[in-house]
């Protein structure tokens, strides 16, 4: 699960919007008072970098030239186990991250939605080498998932947006977490659209979005859309195991003459399979629900 550090740099404060002030001094001149009032200067502006907003809240480092090496292996436990999956981010997720970043700060974005996008994207690079299987329930139906209608819609004008081929979000991540076979994004499209618009590649383009829309940060997990088939694969239903271990019992099941054993090793085998399936659904929405209930309270 991905850790987000919320919290700014230690280094550095929030951005201070520029003011000026009156100071009035008293002083005695003989026996009359007089009094003086004068603008003082305006206090100076302090801007957070988007690479420092960007290594503050994913990578907990406050000092902003900190370089995080990227990580590439996925297979050794002692590695996957130990780091959060943005150290996963390339270099180029990370520049396009501080853009981001950079950008929601500037026009009073909540800093949360980058933060969903930051944790999609490294999903995307620590997941990039699993091949899903189809899912089957134990009646042998094929399960399915799909976005709502709403999100298909956002979806499918952001894919055939011409700002798509133009922005500088990779674009296998666009085509990853687009998919909707695969709805797990935590990252709300609305705001993923922006960014693709707000976000080109050649820096060309005149920002002018005024943040509005998501000044305040709405959470939750995005709805799912689950389908079930209505033919049946006897594979799955006609499957059974050659060995079982159950609560760390371990038995052989082989065929038997007495009906008796028959019908305990069936009943075993029923048993098994509901658990197996409680697992299996427990880990798909662990899976599914993973990018969207890592919310952090904003500082």
């Amino acid at each position: 699960m991905t850790n987000i550090n919320t919290s700014p740099p230690k280094s550095q404060s929030s951005q201070i919007t520029a003011a000026k002030y009156n100071t009035i001094t008293k002083e005695k001149a003989g026996s009359r008072e007089v009094e003086h009032q004068a603008d003082a200067e305006s206090i100076p502006s302090i801007k957070i970098s988007g690479r420092a907003l960007m290594l503050s809240r994913l990578f907990n480092q406050n000092n902003e030239n900190t370089e995080i090496p990227v990580e590439t292996n996925t297979t050794d436990s002692a590695i996957t186990g130990s780091k959060s999956i943005v150290h996963w981010l390339t270099n180029e997720d990370r520049t396009t991250l501080e853009k981001a970043y950079e950008y929601a700060n500037a026009n009073g974005i909540d800093l949360r939605y980058v933060d969903d996008l930051a944790s999609d994207m490294a999903m995307y690079r620590y997941t990039k080498s699993v091949t899903r299987g189809d899912i089957y329930d134990l009646e042998g139906h094929k399960v399915t998932f799909d976005f709502t209608d709403a999100e298909r819609n956002i979806a499918d004008r952001i894919k055939n947006s011409a700002a798509a081929n133009e922005t500088r979000i990779d674009r296998g991540f666009l085509e990853w977490v687009l998919d909707s076979s695969k709805p797990n994004h935590a990252v709300k499209f609305e705001f993923l659209e922006l960014m693709v618009h707000e976000l080109p590649a050649n820096e060309a383009k005149s920002n002018t979005y005024s943040g509005e829309d998501f000044k305040s940060y709405i959470g939750g997990p995005n709805e799912i859309v689950t389908r079930v088939s209505t033919e049946v694969n006897t594979y799955y239903t006609s499957f059974k195991p050659d060995y079982v271990s159950i609560n760390g019992v371990g038995r052989w099941l082989t065929d038997s003459k007495d009906g008796g054993t028959e019908k305990e090793q069936n009943t075993t085998i029923n048993n098994l399979l509901k658990q197996q399936e409680t697992l299996a659904m427990t880990l798909l929405q662990y899976l599914i629900s993973e990018n969207q209930n890592n919310k952090h309270t904003k500082t």
